[in-house]
């Protein structure tokens, strides 16, 4: 019982939601000619008791932060797109582009528990430098 009760409240107080970052001068000019600054990847976790009653799931609003929504399910597409939106405007970038998800689900404890993650990876782009006008020569 009280290994069921421990995995219970690990599971509850898992849910979180996460902005990773990584820098986007690793990566080349896209085909338009966009510049990198970021490549950003949020993930997203929810649990659930008996595959459909939602016990907690990560804060989209406040990743990164010991936060939690308890009895709801956040992990969808949209509020991942809505973590990447912020993490643009933090950094300025003009749009995200090679967008991908994936998600993945597995039970814990048989069918008691189940976990659910969504990963949605994204590059940020800027427009590019303006080129530097060519002096004249007299």
């Amino acid at each position: 019982m009280k290994r069921l009760a421990f995995c219970v409240v690990a599971a509850v107080l898992g849910g979180c939601a996460t902005v990773d970052r990584l820098d986007g001068k690793l990566c080349e000019k896209t085909y338009d000619g966009m510049v990198p600054m970021e490549v950003v990847q949020v993930m997203n976790t929810n649990w659930r008791l008996l595959a459909c009653i939602p016990l907690g799931s990560g804060d989209p609003v406040n990743p990164n932060k010991c936060s939690c929504r308890w009895f709801s399910n956040t992990v969808t597409l949209d509020n991942q797109l809505r973590m990447i939106d912020a993490e643009a405007k933090r950094v300025g970038a003009k749009r995200a582009v090679d967008v991908i998800s994936d998600s993945s689900k597995e039970s814990v404890l048989f069918f008691l528990l189940k976990r659910e993650k969504l990963h949605t990876s994204a590059v940020l782009v800027k427009d590019p430098d303006p080129m530097p006008a060519e002096t004249s020569r007299q």
